[in-house]
């Protein structure tokens, strides 16, 4: 294990390629949480379900193209575990707004009568 480090910082250091970094856990937690928020907050927002997906898939390509980006650099961010995050917060509050809107609109319609 010790060789295939020393050969790694070696052929870094001898082919001036830089070494990958990533972010420290705490860092990390608060950029998973980040997406988590902000896909609540997109489904929080934005009404009609069509309008949802695109918004879901342009949130998740940018993600993919942030994390892209930084690996680029030789940087190592979470991208599956942002996604999941991101995906499971627009679905739960998305559902949760729904089934809202259904009650209420039974509810209304209840006491028309």
């Amino acid at each position: 294990m010790q060789a295939h480090m020393v050969s790694h910082i070696l052929s870094a250091v001898l082919d001036r390629r830089p070494l990958f970094w990533w972010w420290s856990t705490s860092v990390e937690t608060v950029w998973i949480w980040g997406w988590s928020l902000l896909g609540g907050i997109l489904a929080w927002r934005i009404r009609q379900p069509l309008r949802l997906g695109i918004g879901g898939i342009i949130g998740l390509g940018l993600l993919l193209g942030i994390c892209f980006g930084i690996f680029t650099l030789a940087g190592w961010i979470p991208l599956v575990p942002s996604a999941l995050a991101f995906a499971i917060a627009l679905t739960i509050i998305a559902s949760r707004k729904q089934r809202y809107s259904f009650s209420e609109i039974s509810r209304s319609q209840s006491e028309a009568k």
